[in-house]
Order: C-alpha cells, then sequence, then structure tokens
C-alpha cells in the first residue's frame, strides 16, 4: 500500500490529539480527587486534658511562652483558667503556684478584665496607685502607674499582683517570725492595705496564726477577716485537687 503525504500527516496530528485527552484526563481525575480531599471532614482528636506538675526551677526556670508549654508541664493537677500563666509566674518569682491560684480566684475568679467599685483591675485586682505603682517598679523598671492595658493583660498582671504580695512580706512584714502568721498577715494586708495590718500586729504583738485569726475578727473589717479564710481555703482546694491522678 502506498501512503499518500496526507497520510502521513494525519498519523501524528491524531497522535498528539490522543495524547492531549489523556492528559486532561489525568488532570480532570486529580484535580478531583484533590478536591474531594480538601472537603473531606478531618477526624477530629479527643481533646487531652494537660496536667499540671510541681514546680521545678531548675527545669522550668524560663518558660519561654506560658500559652504553649502544656508538654514541658507534666503532672498530677488539671488546667483551671489561666494556670499556664500562673504557673509561669510562680515559676518566675518563686512565690507558691498555690498562693496565687487562691489570691485570683478570691479577686476576681479568674476574670481578667474585672474590675471593682475601687478601681481595682484584672485577675489579682491590682490598683494602679497602690500596689499597682509599688510592684510596677520591679516588674516594669518604671516609677509610673501601670496603665488600664497592662492590668487586663493576663500575665502582667499576676506578675504585678504577685510581686506585690512579695513586697508586702519583704518590705512590711519581714518583722513577724512565724510563717503561718506573716502569711495570714500578707493576706489581710493585700485586701486591707498593710498600712492598717503594721498597726494591727504593733497593738496585738501577734506571734501565731490563731491569734491572728482571732485579732482580724475582732479588729479587721468583716471582709477582711472573710477574705483571709477564702484564701487559705482555696489554697487548700488547690492541695486536694493536686492529690488528684488523671
Amino acid at each position: 500500500m502506498v501512503r499518500t503525504e496526507s497520510t502521513q500527516n494525519l498519523l501524528p496530528e491524531q497522535l498528539l490529539k490522543s495524547l492531549f485527552i489523556v492528559l486532561a484526563i489525568v488532570i480532570v481525575l486529580a484535580c478531583t480527587i484533590h478536591g474531594a480531599a480538601l472537603f473531606e471532614k478531618k477526624e477530629e482528636k479527643p481533646v487531652v486534658i494537660a496536667l499540671l506538675p510541681e514546680l521545678d526551677s531548675e527545669r522550668h526556670a524560663v518558660v519561654s511562652d506560658p500559652m504553649h508549654d502544656e508538654e514541658a508541664f507534666p503532672g498530677h493537677l488539671p488546667n483551671y483558667a489561666f494556670s499556664r500563666h500562673i504557673r509561669q509566674v510562680a515559676t518566675e518569682t518563686g512565690v507558691a503556684e498555690r498562693v496565687i491560684y487562691a489570691v485570683t480566684k478570691a479577686e476576681s475568679r479568674f476574670k481578667a478584665k474585672a474590675q471593682s467599685r475601687r478601681g481595682a483591675v484584672g485577675l489579682m485586682q491590682v490598683v494602679a496607685h497602690t500596689g499597682g505603682l509599688e510592684a510596677s517598679k520591679a516588674v516594669l523598671d518604671s516609677k509610673r502607674k501601670p496603665t488600664r492595658d497592662e492590668l487586663e493583660d493576663p500575665y502582667t498582671n499576676l506578675r504585678l499582683g504577685t510581686t506585690y504580695l512579695q513586697i508586702l512580706e519583704n518590705r512590711y512584714l519581714n518583722h513577724v517570725e512565724d510563717v503561718k502568721t506573716r502569711s495570714m498577715l500578707v493576706l489581710a494586708a493585700y485586701n486591707w492595705g498593710p498600712t492598717n495590718v503594721r498597726a494591727l500586729v504593733r497593738r496585738h504583738k501577734l506571734v501565731d496564726a490563731e491569734q491572728t485569726l482571732k485579732a482580724l475578727r475582732a479588729h479587721a473589717p468583716k471582709e477582711t477577716y472573710n477574705y483571709v479564710k477564702k484564701v487559705v481555703g482555696y489554697m487548700q482546694e488547690f492541695e486536694d485537687l493536686h492529690k488528684i491522678v488523671i
């Protein structure tokens, strides 16, 4: 059979058309499969409750980001609101985590934007012109009052409030020898003010926790007496939760 020139030219054209059709089909199939994968509902992983440790000052002296540190803190207590922020502040300041937890719960019930009629703001209800001003010298390296935004920021507020607790103990009540007595008086001063508490100590020469509680009940505002009892109760609550192993 003799092939004409037109027949010879036709074969490559048909071959090219076939190749283009096959390539188009492959592309369509690939897009269809990819699109299905995009819209396919992924299986949700179960929520794992991060657990809380006893703090190890050597391992956790620096926590880069309080919002993403679950893996660095295995332990025995379920997370609570702002637990990672509180954990970081406890690590940085050396103040027991149960104390920060208890004061925060008593002050704001873990509401970051809480504000009282007296002008106290944030998780630990820091007052800008009193405790906030004293603490900002250490925390913010500034002699100015903390701003509203700073007080509403969870980490900054916790750091300011915790630093103020340290100031109350080391500057105003360091002469009280009994540790439990001093701790109760620090809590009372956080609520009632250091001047009032120092005057109470001078008048009654408080030497133990039982005597201190009686003096607060008899001579401090009812709010302060109830506040101290509430915080102590929350500290015990923290200890009880700490014993739960999930």
